[in-house]
């Protein structure tokens, strides 16, 4: 004998599972509060969501590296004191990566996408390193560098991403609120179609 035998349902619990089952296939939406960093990759619960989609054998690209703690295949920074494979401005960094042989174009697994939030960030953090704020263009350049299947992680104080424009899905959104007046770090996991 089932110990719900005779039970009813209260009314609210189809309209539960019909919520669910719209909600599948969405993105998931976290929020989790974490100190702040100049350096994203260093907060604990970013990391983690890092090295919840890249794995040891993938090839991953971050332009804008600063003090990347992971192993990357072609990091870049404008600072020259930071530890990088390149110092170039992010354009010219992509650029390069363009301009490799054309049939090995899309032949990452995955990028970060980091840049300074704001030109007060570049300043105070950088030193006035990346002044220059070509997101939209470097986002472009990027695109066509990931496997299909891949993903870009982008980070900084609003959703935007890759987007549908440039052939990627939104899978996850992670906010990170750092509390008093600083502003949320905003994750955004996207996944090339």
């Amino acid at each position: 004998m089932s110990d719900r035998e005779g039970f009813i349902d209260p009314p609210m619990f189809p309209a539960m599972a019909r919520d669910q089952k719209e909600m599948e296939g969405q993105p998931r939406i976290r929020r989790v509060w974490a100190m702040p960093s100049p350096w994203t990759f260093h907060i604990s619960v970013i990391k983690e969501l890092i090295l919840k989609y890249m794995k040891s054998e993938e090839r991953w690209i971050d332009p804008f590296a600063g003090t990347n703690p992971f192993a990357i295949d072609l990091s870049n920074d404008l600072n020259p004191n930071h530890p990088t494979t390149f110092h170039m401005d992010v354009v010219e960094f992509l650029e390069y990566l363009h301009d490799w042989d054309e049939a090995t174009k899309a032949r990452f697994n995955g990028a970060l996408f980091d840049p300074p939030y704001t030109l007060h960030q570049s300043n105070q953090v950088y030193k006035g390193f990346g002044l220059r704020k070509p997101v939209s263009l470097a986002k472009d350049l990027i695109a066509p560098l990931i496997k299909q299947g891949g993903y870009v992680l982008s980070f900084g104080h609003n959703s935007g991403g890759m987007g549908i424009n440039r052939g990627f899905k939104l899978v996850e959104i992670l906010l990170v609120p750092h509390g008093g007046s600083h502003d949320d770090t905003i994750c955004v996991v996207e996944r090339k179609k």
